[in-house]
């Protein structure tokens, strides 16, 4: 019997995991290295308080590129900084101002940066540790997995230091570890490419592989024939090794991998898909913007009002989303929109926008997890064909026609697999 998706939630801000982590929405929290040196102690308490298991991921990556460690006016990060220190202890490297690869002159130097790396999983959040008597220890700070620390692995110069990291990484762990598979479009879309990184990775001592393909939103994936065979073709290889594979970044198009061995997927609280790109994004205005259930996308609040406002509580359930944020306001006499799309004016500069109001923002968090949830449970427990099958039913009987044709062609997708 297949097992059921295993699903893993990435928050980004200690708000996020005080407001919206629950048991029972979610198996486990991933928080990247970055977020603990920026609030570790606000995060070491709140960890200790949930029932949930946790991961650090290194992100060692965003060293790869001076941007990341940077502010706006090119001050460096202090974050970055103290996590950038803690990796090159007793390599005498400055980890940061320089692209990674140019810094680091040896395997020797890679074997050390990838065994503090796991060091730093294992221990940093016990120094931040909170008295017992405060907090009253609820959950241990053992990490339930640990990752290997890995580049974007662009030229096969980055496959042979991952191999180096990822070794080094299992011989530090004393346990198996998960290792990262972060693939660009451009290696992705080349079979031999795809081969060649595929076969750098190690295979004893692996827990579970872990793929990212920055930048490939839903839409690009499934609108190019080719990038979803890629994408089937990649996690079907490491599936085949009985070894878990997961997805760093998934989306509903992602999570119908389950049935051909994707066993693990993470995303984050952001319903709108960027594709999670490696390189440093800038501030963007609040986008009114609503994650809607019907269509499996999102959608702007015009379009939703114009779709669903007029639904009566059966309706809006059956044909646009069940979910029990939504159900619960129609329990206590109010329309779901009333909060998913409230909005107000606000001044930028010289210019007036209209942007979600702070109460909008966290009724669509919740609104998105709990959907995101039901999405998990329907994979879990049915082909995906089937789940989508329904999907498309609904988007059709709303007169959604490029929407019933954009998930029929998943469906094909995944026919062709």
């Amino acid at each position: 019997m297949t097992h059921p998706l295993h699903h893993i939630v990435r928050v980004r801000t200690t708000d996020e995991l005080r407001n919206f982590v629950r048991p029972g929405l979610l198996d486990e929290i991933v928080v990247n290295a970055n977020l603990l040196e920026y609030s570790g102690r606000t995060l070491t308490a709140l960890l200790q308080e949930t029932s949930l298991p946790y991961s650090v991921d290194p992100v060692l990556w965003r060293l790869q590129m001076p941007e990341w460690s940077k502010n706006a006016d090119g001050a460096p990060k202090r974050n970055y900084q103290r996590l950038a220190a803690h990796y090159a202890m007793g390599t005498g490297l400055a980890l940061g101002p320089s692209p990674l690869v140019e810094t680091v002159a040896s395997n020797g130097q890679w074997q050390l940066i990838a065994r503090n790396a796991i060091e730093y999983q294992q221990s940093r959040l016990r120094q931040s540790e909170a008295p017992a008597d405060l907090f009253g220890m609820k959950h241990s700070l053992d990490p339930v997995r640990l990752t290997a620390p890995a580049l974007v692995a662009l030229t096969d110069k980055e496959d042979a230091i991952n191999r180096i990291l990822a070794n080094a990484s299992i011989d530090a762990s004393g346990r198996p570890i998960a290792v990262q598979v972060i693939i660009p479009i451009e290696r992705l879309m080349n079979p031999a490419e795809v081969a060649r990184m595929l076969d750098s990775l190690p295979m004893d001592g692996v827990g579970s592989y872990s793929i990212w393909a920055p930048h490939v939103t839903e839409e690009r994936l499934i609108g190019d024939e080719s990038l979803f065979a890629a994408m089937v073709r990649v996690v079907k290889t490491l599936a085949d090794r009985g070894i878990a594979v997961a997805h760093q970044h998934a989306t509903y198009a992602v999570m119908a991998l389950h049935d051909i061995g994707l066993s693990s997927i993470t995303h984050n609280l952001n319903w709108v898909d960027h594709g999670d790109p490696f390189t440093p994004v800038k501030f963007a205005n609040r986008s009114c913007r609503t994650y809607a259930p019907a269509l499996r996308r999102a959608i702007r609040y015009n379009e939703a009002s114009d779709l669903a406002s007029g639904f009566d509580a059966d309706e809006y359930r059956e044909l646009y989303c069940d979910c029990s944020y939504c159900t619960g306001l129609y329990s206590e006499g109010h329309h779901p929109f009333n909060q998913l799309l409230d909005t107000h004016i606000v001044q930028k500069g010289r210019r007036f926008i209209t942007e979600p109001t702070a109460a909008a923002l966290g009724a669509n968090i919740w609104h998105f997890l709990l959907s995101r949830r039901c999405e998990v449970n329907a994979f879990s427990a049915q082909p995906a064909i089937d789940v989508i099958a329904r999907d498309i039913e609904r988007a059709a009987g709303l007169h959604r026609g490029p929407d019933a044709a954009r998930l029929s062609h998943i469906v094909s997708l995944l026919k062709s697999a």
